[in-house]
């Protein structure tokens, strides 16, 4: 919490102040210590028993607040806190300089600061759930619609609370041996409650005198009644907040506020203890005079098992949604016995569906990509990507090479005067030169129903034909040539797919673990601590303008509420290993030893400084 840091520093100090305490007893008067201490054995042993055991208290509260969690609170056992306050004597009952005064006082100042860490964790803890209640029941309030639905939600409760009231009257009546009846019991409700719908007539519907006659009017104060129980319910809470708020933010303020020359004359001779112990009085309205720690670990104690803020949060769970529970318990059986039922088709489903899914996408799109990669990386043989086959080129290619040699040499005396070379022939057919044989190709074409009577045509007409079968065969063998420089890419996009979706599932998987949803909270983290800081700034502004302390106090406590829900929503977004600055910055925030230009600073180095993750 927002207020562990300071209380983890006061708890040091106290330990530093014992330490150098009986370092200087011990040095100052040696002899006079040890004889002291042979001679009331007794009693330094019963103080430093109950110094262990308070110490071993606070150390346990230490880890806690040392902890990396944000929300990390230790229960203080206020039954053990409870005897040692009963079988101690104040401080103020032993001299100047005794060493039992130092212990007990010691043993005071722990006890308090326990105290103080309870109830501000409490508070600080409750009074966000308070705030939500209060826009909560402004939204239903806003709606006739909605305070009729919040109505029929907490009718059952309502009823419940009304036949237990009941049954008291009659058990009370019965104990005095009254008389009692249905109606008199009718009667004595409707008294009671007559005051109420008295006010509600009043403020609601401006009705001074009487009740309405007109149809519309009766209707429309009907339908007022379920909006004026939300309006009551509102302003309860509305000032229960506002007191609460008060009371955390002047016990912020009182409880590390030093002495000086402006405070009461009164309170410039009293020792630190008893200034805190002051504070904590003030918080529980307890008179100054007739109550000692006793009273307070009492009332802390109470105050942590019987949470005053817990009575004004909004409708619990259950009673919002218990009507949709009743009708899952009037239909859920039948539904439960359809999908009994239909248990092989839905096992049958997600076999098909999600089962063979990550099996596949384990397997064929993750396991056999990354096992072709790698072999593409070792040149494995088999491995490459192929489209046909280099063999199968090279036997086209001397196929058609014999081909035209041979009908050029065949046909040369009618072609050309010049004796033809087989060897040079076959090399200019190798690089592509067809020059002979197209010529020869075009002399048939002078007489091509003679040449295809006797097959010259037709032989031509089938090299030409072994020509483009051979083109095409080095087309593909380029396109090989292509995919195998390029299969390493291939690989890596095949796996892409399986990739992405791996990446998906883990990203999900973290914002589960670390924000307890699988969506992205991100923007919705920081729209809130954008209206934190705002709240913030707006605080520190009107903090110089208040001259009451009231508004003071309540500021103080505004102040407080809004820095802790910064603390802890900072904490999801700010890097871990920046996350101890972020912690030490926002406490400035609420260090009543800064004034509030100094808090402004602060405001404003948290924009440059963490803007980047907070607010972009």
């Amino acid at each position: 919490m927002i207020t562990n840091r300071r209380i983890l520093k006061s708890f040091e100090e106290v330990q530093h102040s014992l330490e150098e305490s009986l370092r200087e007893v011990a040095l100052d008067s040696h002899q006079q210590l040890l004889r002291d201490v042979r001679k009331e054995n007794k009693e330094l042993s019963k103080l430093q028993d109950q110094l262990q055991q308070v110490r071993s208290i606070v150390e346990k509260v230490c880890l806690s607040i040392k902890s990396d969690k944000v929300n990390s609170y230790y229960p203080v056992p206020f039954g053990s806190l409870y005897n040692v306050c009963k079988n101690i004597a104040d401080p103020s009952s032993f001299g100047d300089g005794d060493l039992k005064r130092l212990v007990s006082q010691t043993i005071f100042e722990y006890i308090i600061l326990l105290c103080y860490y309870s109830v501000t964790n409490e508070c600080v803890q409750g009074l966000p759930a308070v705030y939500e209640a209060e826009q909560y029941f402004k939204r239903v309030s806003d709606s006739t619609l909605r305070s009729f639905i919040y109505c029929f939600q907490t009718s059952a409760s309502n009823i419940r609370l009304l036949s237990q009231n009941v049954q008291k009257e009659i058990k009370k009546r019965r104990s005095l041996h009254q008389t009692w009846s249905l109606k008199a019991l009718s009667f004595d409700l409707l008294k009671s409650i007559r005051p109420r719908i008295n006010k509600f007539m009043v403020v609601r519907n401006f009705r001074f005198v009487g009740l309405p006659k007109k149809p519309i009017d009766i209707a429309s104060l009907l339908s007022d009644i379920p909006r004026g129980v939300v309006h009551e319910r509102l302003e309860i809470i509305n000032q229960s907040s506002k007191d609460y708020t008060i009371k955390l933010g002047n016990l912020i303020a009182e409880f590390d506020q030093p002495s000086d020359g402006n405070n009461d004359p009164s309170e410039l001779n009293l020792h630190n203890y008893e200034k805190r112990l002051k504070s904590l009085q003030s918080f529980f309205e307890l008179s100054m005079s007739d109550s000692n720690l006793t009273d307070i670990v009492k009332c802390s104690a109470s105050f942590h098992k019987d949470h005053p803020l817990r009575k004004f949060i909004k409708p619990s769970v259950l009673t919002r949604y218990w009507p949709s529970m009743l009708l899952c318990l009037l239909y859920g059986p039948s539904s439960i016995m359809t999908l009994w039922n239909s248990r092989y088709i839905i096992k049958d489903f997600i076999m098909n569906n999600v089962v063979d899914f990550a099996k596949g996408l384990i397997l064929n799109w993750l396991w056999a990509p990354l096992k072709q990669v790698w072999s593409t990386v070792r040149h494995d043989e088999g491995s490459a990507i192929s489209v046909t086959s280099q063999e199968t080129l090279n036997s086209d290619m001397d196929s058609l090479t014999r081909m035209i040699v041979s009908f050029v040499v065949d046909n040369s005396d009618s072609a050309t005067n010049h004796p033809i070379d087989p060897i040079l022939l076959s090399t200019k057919v190798e690089h592509g030169d067809l020059t002979e044989f197209m010529e020869i190709y075009e002399t048939q074409l002078h007489h091509p129903i003679k040449n295809i009577a006797t097959g010259g045509l037709v032989r031509s007409l089938l090299i030409q034909l072994q020509k483009t079968k051979v083109d095409g065969s080095m087309a593909l063998n380029g396109i090989d040539k292509m995919l195998k420089s390029q299969q390493l890419v291939f690989g890596v996009v095949a796996l892409s797919p399986a990739l992405v979706i791996l990446y998906s599932f883990s990203v999900a998987l973290k914002r589960f673990i670390k924000l307890g949803n699988v969506w992205s909270n991100v923007k919705c983290y920081r729209e809130q601590i954008g209206i934190s800081l705002n709240n913030v700034e707006r605080i520190l502004n009107y903090s110089n303008q208040s001259a009451d302390s009231d508004e003071k106090h309540l500021n103080q406590g505004l102040l407080v509420i809004e820095v802790s829900n910064l603390y802890k929503l900072g904490s999801f977004l700010i890097p871990h290993s920046r996350r101890k600055e972020w912690f030490r910055d926002v406490e400035e925030l609420v260090d009543t030893n800064l004034d509030s230009n100094a808090h402004i600073n602060v405001v404003n180095r948290i924009y440059h400084v963490y803007g980047r993750f907070l607010l972009h």
